[in-house]
């Protein structure tokens, strides 16, 4: 084992040992402290989405499948283990053979209140804002109108935590969404103006909620060709938001950077 871990940390390993990687540094682990590990991974999607946009899906999808068996199923060394990412979980398609998976994501209700911050808990940020800021640039309409828009299943207003930190931090209200390989992958798709989509979204841009039937989009390749498709990847994203049968643009944050997607 400690051979094959120094091939791996110099870049030498064989495939085989990278897809055994996981398994190995966890028989590892669990050898030196005495204890099964809790295995978490992040943004588990993001190889798969990287490799479909640069042409290399089948290779990558074989690798991270081969990693995810060898580390989830049958493995005396785990205890349990927690995957997180933006897009649904397919056990077709990268967890065969895993065992015991329970996915969750904005749909259901078990975990909704964790993907962003609630109403209540951006009003205890922002009094602990005003009463440690001298000078006040920030209302809370202001937390409401560019970061609000995202509904749970049980009907509970969300906002993007990560803007609302920075905003109060900065103190400065403005957009602090990132680009990322997803929003230049939708980009291309609404451009490209497939199916029609840009008719739809002129009318989100002017404030509307257009009709959509949503379906699971699962960490496949990304190959969209219905407007159905291209909404049901933004919502996973955090693009749209969908409520009722209709989606719709969440806030002013968003309302911004789809608008110079346009104009561009």
């Amino acid at each position: 084992d400690r051979k094959r871990f120094k091939l791996l940390k110099s870049g030498e390993g064989s495939k085989i040992l990278v897809i055994r990687s996981l398994s190995l540094l966890m028989r590892l682990l669990e050898n030196y402290y005495h204890k099964q590990m809790i295995l978490l991974i992040d943004e588990y999607d993001v190889p798969i989405a990287k490799a479909s946009s640069k042409g290399y899906y089948q290779q990558m999808l074989e690798i991270i499948r081969g990693m995810m068996s060898t580390a989830l199923k049958d493995n005396t060394a785990l205890q349990f283990a927690v995957v997180t990412g933006c897009l649904k979980v397919s056990k077709e398609s990268i967890f065969t053979g895993t065992n015991n998976f329970v996915p969750d994501n904005i749909t259901d209700s078990r975990f909704n209140e964790y993907f962003g911050f609630t109403d209540s808990e951006v009003d205890q940020l922002y009094e602990k804002y005003t009463r440690n800021t001298r000078e006040i640039h920030i209302s809370r309409e202001d937390l409401k109108e560019w970061y609000d828009g995202y509904t749970t299943k049980s009907g509970e207003r969300m906002y993007n935590p990560r803007s609302v930190v920075l905003a109060l931090t900065n103190n400065n209200i403005g957009n602090y969404w990132t680009s990322s390989g997803p929003y230049d992958e939708i980009f291309y798709y609404i451009r490209q103006n497939i199916d029609d989509v840009q008719n739809d979204f002129a009318l989100m841009i002017s404030g509307e909620a257009v009709t959509a039937k949503i379906q699971e989009y699962a960490a496949v390749s990304m190959n969209l060709t219905t407007k159905n498709e291209i909404f049901s990847a933004m919502i996973v994203y955090g693009f749209l938001s969908y409520e009722n049968g209709e989606v719709r643009i969440p806030n002013k944050e968003l309302m911004n950077k789809f608008d110079d997607m346009i104009q561009g």
